[in-house]
């Protein structure tokens, strides 16, 4: 939540928070338990979000198709370790309107909305074809903006996740 501090993860590298003014790490995340087999779980951090309404709350997209939450204040371990559909996520964002809830895309095009306090899913956002790589929500308005390896820009409303307008964007 600090200016002089950045966000580190990657493959077989778990969430950190280094200091740019020390170049030290001040914070590690803990990888969560081992499954029922007693087998470690794989490390890959695909995306990393910083929620704005929640203080020290940093949410976490894996290759393994897993959310995980962390308050850097209160473990190491997750606050909240979900498992979302079948690909690697690749994006993740929040909006004020829905602040308990997340919105996610992954390697297929499959972009949806989770609670985070129920473990919910609440709904899917229709109509991209091929991976979404880009999740952004508008800071006052109910607007999901998406763009992909199609070449569109979408604009959704978050409640009812219809389209409300899609450009096709030049490079």
């Amino acid at each position: 939540s600090s200016t002089d501090q950045i966000l580190i993860g990657g493959k077989e590298n778990d969430l950190s928070i280094w200091s740019l003014e020390t170049g030290r790490c001040v914070w590690q995340a803990q990888n969560v338990p081992h499954d029922f087999l007693d087998i470690r779980r794989p490390v890959w951090v695909t995306d990393m979000y910083c929620i704005p309404w929640q203080p020290h709350r940093i949410a976490i997209g894996t290759a393994h198709n897993e959310i995980r939450v962390y308050d850097p204040n209160v473990k190491r371990r997750p606050l909240v370790n979900l498992s979302v559909g079948k690909h690697p996520i690749v994006a993740l964002a929040t909006s004020q309107e829905s602040p308990n809830e997340i919105m996610y895309s992954d390697t297929q095009g499959i972009v949806g909305k989770i609670d985070i306090e129920t473990k919910l899913p609440t709904g899917l956002f229709t109509g991209n074809a091929g991976s979404v790589r880009g999740l952004v929500c508008h800071p006052t308005l109910p607007l999901l903006a998406t763009s992909g390896l199609d070449r569109m820009l979408r604009i959704y409303d978050i409640q009812s996740k219809v389209v409300k307008n899609k450009i096709y964007v030049k490079q």
